[in-house]
């Protein structure tokens, strides 16, 4: 595949039903005298239910995370950003400072610091993928400014509206019906495992990480995002619905990378094995904790992950101890890592890590290689970095696993497994099936009617 052009849009308007959507579209980067004028706002709520409020936005862009300490949902789109091609996260850095450089915000009342207007969004996996087919409107990176956010901390709820002067009024497109594709076989599947391991010698591969996807009948975004959070308390819930009925949802053990203060957080996350009852569940996480194949996964993404912030010239990177991480149907293998970098932005250091091993393999450019070779479909956003930024350049990112993408005709699961030299395929197989548990779980409750 021939390297393509870095590519960058900017579109403005607003994505409630109510709002204009798409409007004047600016392409490559933007001077300083086309800058947009956005209005920003930011106040205190009465007690809100974030699940009320997101179902208020059906028919319009909208957004959710979830986790431990923060919780976020938007509506709308007033500005939308997107980049294309390798440097996309960079393309995306430059808009986002031309947009915040031409935003005002004013907050009303007691609200605490790093509470105010955020961009949303994620990329894709593969630098060079394309919003075609099932990933329409999910672009090599797409970001958006939106009309309503609500961000709660602490249990407090605090509402930004973020209003841009712009006439148009054409509502939002719709996620298309793609057509329907079966499930891979699991002697197809095992059978190009092994095909990846014996390529692995002759392009001096350690690991390679081999995905496979699954479709299901339709389901319901919310209900979806909802029944994970019940199931899988100690993840990162996101939803990401870039056009009506085209919705991104997902429950991920694993952060990217997080960034306050100076303060870089990450982790590796790379060796699993399957939960169990009693007994067996503590007999597994030993033989995990022992395992020299998951030993060996998890050291590469460890060294990865420290290479590259020493590159981008963190100081005093901290490396914690290793640690079981327990979901409901798998456990990892985990490794916090935190330093101190000043003066970057998040989405520099989402482009600086994406991908780690632990989603690609390692070395990570002959990983991608093998991949575009020998996986049939394209991942898309799958494995890609999801999150949020603010005009500081202060944000978190999570790698988007333990997913599903849905559409109206059905949903698209997604799972990996780390293939090193001794790997069994079957074995990799039931591991992915592990993975996909969660998530056929909670969509067979959240089916549409």
């Amino acid at each position: 595949m021939e390297p393509e052009k870095p590519s960058e849009s900017l579109k403005c308007g607003a994505g409630l039903a109510s709002l204009p959507f798409s409007g004047t579209t600016m392409a490559g980067s933007v001077p300083t005298q086309s800058r947009i004028a956005v209005r920003s706002r930011t106040r205190p709520l009465p007690a809100t239910d974030a699940r009320s409020v997101l179902e208020s936005g059906k028919g319009g862009p909208r957004a959710a995370w979830n986790e431990q300490g923060e919780a976020w949902v938007a509506l709308g789109a007033v500005v939308v950003i997107t980049g294309h091609g390798p440097e996309r996260f960079q393309i995306v850095r430059r808009q986002a400072e031309a947009l915040f450089a031409g935003l005002t915000h004013t907050p009303e009342g007691d609200v605490p610091a790093g509470v105010g207007p955020r961009l949303v969004g994620g990329g894709s996996f593969h630098p060079l993928h394309a919003a075609e087919s099932v990933w329409s409107h999910f672009e090599g990176a797409r970001f958006w400014l939106p009309a309503r956010q609500v961000t709660w901390v602490e249990g407090r709820a605090y509402e930004t509206i973020n209003e841009v002067s712009e006439p148009a009024r054409t509502p939002p497109p719709e996620g298309a019906a793609i057509p329907r594709r079966s499930a891979e076989p699991r002697t197809v599947w095992t059978g190009r495992a092994a095909r990846a391991l014996r390529s692995m010698d002759a392009l001096s591969l350690q690991k390679v990480v081999l995905a496979r996807s699954l479709h299901l009948p339709p389901a319901r975004p919310v209900p979806a995002l909802y029944a994970l959070a019940a199931r899988e308390p100690g993840t990162t819930r996101f939803l990401f619905e870039p056009v009506p009925k085209a919705a991104f949802v997902g429950a991920t053990p694993e952060r990217l990378v997080r960034l306050r203060g100076g303060v870089v957080d990450t982790h590796a996350l790379a060796g699993s094995a399957p939960r169990g009852q009693g007994d067996d569940d503590a007999r597994l996480a030993r033989a995990l904790a022992t395992s020299r194949k998951d030993e060996l996964e998890h050291t590469l993404v460890v060294q990865h992950i420290q290479a590259r912030l020493r590159a981008g010239g963190a100081q005093g990177i901290q490396t914690g101890q290793r640690r079981i991480r327990r979901l409901r149907s798998v456990q990892h293998l985990e490794t916090p890592i935190r330093a101190r970098l000043e003066g970057i932005h998040v989405l520099d250091l989402v482009a600086l890590l994406h991908p780690t091993p632990a989603t690609a393999g390692a070395p990570v450019q002959p990983a991608l290689r093998l991949l575009e070779s020998i996986e049939p479909f394209d991942r898309g956003w799958y494995t890609g970095p999801v999150g949020w930024f603010d005009a500081r350049g202060e944000g978190e990112f999570v790698v988007a696993l333990r997913c599903a993408l849905m559409r109206p005709d059905g949903a698209w699961l997604y799972a990996g497994a780390g293939l090193v030299a001794g790997s069994d395929p079957m074995k990799e197989w039931e591991e992915t099936e592990s993975k996909l548990d969660a998530m056929r779980a909670v969509l067979a409750k959240a089916e549409s009617p």
